[in-house]
C-alpha cells in the first residue's frame, strides 16, 4: 500500500510526500530513483553512502552527466567512478589535463597528470593481480596492462614533475612582477633542462626558449658565467619573443666581459659518490641520462618547493628481507658494534641482527650501572707519536684495541667503519654501467639510525618499498607519502599549514611525513 501511495505521489509531483512514503516503506531503490528524477543529487549521494550495495549504482550516471553540464568536472569524475564507468571518468580526466595545458594552468596540469599516473598504476596492479580486484571487476573492463602501461605510468609521472616545475618558469616569464628567488628559478630551470635531456620530444606547452632564458638570467645573477654563456648560445638558436629580443642581445654582450667560470658554490655534489657535477648534464655517459649524477647515475632527489638537491641516497634491503623486517630492524636502537656477515641468508641474518641488538641493549644497561667505575681510568693520557706530544681524553688502550678488532673483523679501515658506507663503496666498485641502488644486509639496517631513514611506502603489496638515507642529518626533510615527493621540512610544514593540503598531490591527509 505504501509503495502504491508513493508512486501516486511521485506521478503528481508531490515530492515531499513521496519521499516520506518511500522512507517509511524502506524502499531504497524507488527513493533513489525519485532523487535522480528530481535531480536531488545531494540527498542521492547521502543515501548512497548510507545504503551501499542496495540499489543499482548506474543511477550515478545521470548525476555525472548533470555535473558535466554544470562544469563541475572533478565531481563528475567521482560520480562516474561510483557508477562503475571508469572509462568515462578517465575520459573526463584526460580532457581536464589537455584543457589545463592549453590554458597554461601548469600546476593544475601537473596535478591531473599525477592522477592519470595513479590510475594507470592501478591498472597495472589490477592486471598483475586480478584476484585482488573487487568492485572494478564488475565495472567497465580493466585495460590490459603490460610493459606499455608501465611505461605510460612513468611518462605521466615524468610530465607531472615537468609541468609542476615549469609553472614557476612560466610565471617568471609572463608575470610583470615575481616574488620567486633567483636560486629557486636557477634550480627549476636546471631540473627541466636536465630532465628533458637531448630528446626532441618536449611536452606540449613547455617552452625550451623560456626555460633557457630563465636559466641564463639567473646564472648571470648568481655568478655562473660559464653556464650563462652556454645558455645564451643555445638561446640564440631558438625563437625568442620580440619583446625579449633586445634584452637577450644586450645580455649576450655583457656576458662576454665576464670570466669564463662558474661559482663553485653552485656546482652540485652527488651525495652517493661524492663527485662534483656540471651544472647541466652533458649526456656524455649514455647510462646517466636525465637529472642524475654524471658519474654514478644516482637520481638527484629534489625538494619540490625550491628544487634544491636533498642529501638523500637510495638503498634497498637484501631481497631475502621483507619491507616489514627492514623497517623493524631500522627502528631498533643502533648497537655499538655488530658482526658483519654476508654469508648468512636473509632470515638468519635478520634473527642474528635482532639477537645482537638485544644483547647490546643488555650490555648498555650493564655499562650504565658501572659507569662510575669505568670513569676512573678514562682521564687524560699523555703519549708521543713521531716526536709530537699528544694529550688524549677518555680513551683507554683496551677501547682502541676493541675498536680496531671490530674494524678488522669487518674488513674496513677506520674511515670506513660505518657499515652503510662500506655497502655504498662495494656497490660503486661492482657497478659497471647502469645505475644500481645500494644493497644492504640485516646488520647494516640494524646499525642505521631511524631518524636518518625515509621510506616511500608502495601503493600495492606487489611492489617493494623504496628506502633513502639522509647523509646530512642536520638537514630536516619531509616526505609526502601519497605522492612520494620530498621537501625541506620547514617549507613543507609552512605550505601545508597555509593551504591545508600537500603542495604536490593536493591531498589533505598526507600521513606521517617524517623519518622512520
Amino acid at each position: 500500500a505504501l509503495d502504491f501511495c508513493g508512486d501516486k505521489f511521485s506521478m503528481n509531483n508531490e515530492t515531499q510526500l513521496a519521499k516520506e512514503t518511500y522512507t517509511k516503506s524502506k524502499d531504497v531503490s524507488k527513493l533513489m530513483a525519485l532523487y535522480a528524477r528530481k535531480q536531488m543529487w545531494k540527498e542521492a549521494a547521502k543515501l548512497a553512502d548510507e545504503n551501499e550495495g542496495k540499489f543499482d549504482v548506474s543511477i550515478f550516471l545521470s548525476y555525472a552527466e548533470w555535473l558535466v553540464s554544470q562544469d563541475r568536472y572533478e565531481e563528475a569524475m567521482q560520480a562516474y567512478k561510483k557508477s562503475r564507468r571508469l572509462d568515462l571518468a578517465r575520459r573526463v580526466l584526460e580532457e581536464l589535463t589537455n584543457n589545463a595545458v592549453a590554458e597554461c594552468r601548469f600546476k593544475d596540469a601537473a596535478y591531473y597528470y599525477w592522477l592519470l599516473s595513479r590510475e594507470t598504476e592501478d591498472d597495472v596492479v589490477a592486471a598483475a593481480d586480478p584476484t585482488g580486484v573487487e568492485s572494478k571487476a564488475e565495472a567497465a573492463p580493466v585495460r590490459q596492462a603490460g610493459p606499455s602501461q608501465a611505461q605510460l605510468q612513468a611518462e605521466y609521472e615524468h610530465k607531472a614533475d615537468l609541468y609542476y616545475a615549469y609553472a614557476s618558469v612560466h610565471a617568471y616569464v609572463t608575470d610583470p612582477f615575481t616574488s620567486l628567488q633567483p636560486e629557486m628559478l636557477f634550480q627549476v630551470a636546471r631540473f627541466i633542462i636536465n630532465s628533458l635531456g637531448s630528446t626532441e620530444v618536449i611536452p606540449f606547452g613547455v617552452s625550451k626558449a623560456s626555460t633557457m632564458y630563465t636559466l641564463a638570467r639567473q646564472a648571470m645573477l648568481l655568478g655562473a658565467y660559464k653556464l650563462a654563456r652556454h645558455a645564451y648560445d643555445r638561446l640564440s638558436k631558438l625563437t625568442v619573443p620580440e619583446r625579449k629580443q633586445e634584452e637577450v642581445e644586450l645580455d649576450m654582450l655583457l656576458v662576454q666581459a665576464k670570466p669564463v667560470r662558474d661559482d663553485p658554490d653552485h656546482l652540485p655534489v652527488c651525495y652517493r659518490c661524492g663527485s662534483t657535477n656540471p651544472l647541466l648534464n652533458p649526456f656524455s655517459n649514455r647510462f646517466a641520462k636525465g637529472d642524475v649524477c654524471t658519474n654514478c647515475g644516482h637520481p638527484f632527489v629534489r625538494s619540490f618547493i625550491n628544487f634544491d638537491i636533498l642529501p638523500l641516497v637510495e638503498f634497498v634491503p637484501d631481497p631475502s628481507i621483507s619491507d616489514e623486517e627492514a623497517v623493524e630492524l631500522i627502528r631498533q636502537p643502533p648497537p655499538a658494534s655488530l658482526p658483519f656477515s654476508t654469508s648468512l641468508p636473509g632470515g638468519a641474518a635478520f634473527s642474528s641482527a635482532m639477537a645482537a641488538g638485544a644483547a647490546d641493549s643488555k650490555r648498555g644497561s650493564a655499562a650504565t650501572a658501572g659507569k662510575s667505575k669505568d670513569a676512573k681510568g678514562g682521564g687524560w693520557k699523555e703519549s708521543k707519536t713521531g716526536g709530537a706530544d699528544l694529550l688524549s681524553l677518555g680513551r683507554e688502550d683496551n677501547d682502541e684495541a676493541a675498536e680496531d678488532a671490530v674494524n678488522e673483523a669487518l674488513g674496513v679501515n677506520a674511515h670506513e667503519a660505518d657499515l652503510f658506507t662500506r655497502c655504498l663503496n662495494l656497490t660503486l666498485e661492482r657497478q659497471k654501467n647502469s645505475y644500481t641502488p645500494v644493497k644492504v644486509d640485516a646488520n647494516t639496517l640494524l646499525a642505521m639510525r631511524r631518524s636518518e631513514v625515509y621510506v616511500c611506502r608502495p601503493s600495492s603489496k606487489s611492489k617493494r618499498a623504496t628506502f633513502y638515507k639522509n647523509m646530512l642529518p642536520e638537514i630536516p626533510i619531509a616526505i609526502s607519502q601519497p605522492c612520494h615527493r620530498f621537501f625541506h621540512l620547514e617549507d613543507f610544514e609552512f605550505s601545508y599549514l597555509s593551504e591545508q593540503r600537500c603542495p604536490y598531490s593536493r591531498l589533505k591527509s598526507v600521513g606521517e611525513y617524517g623519518s622512520l
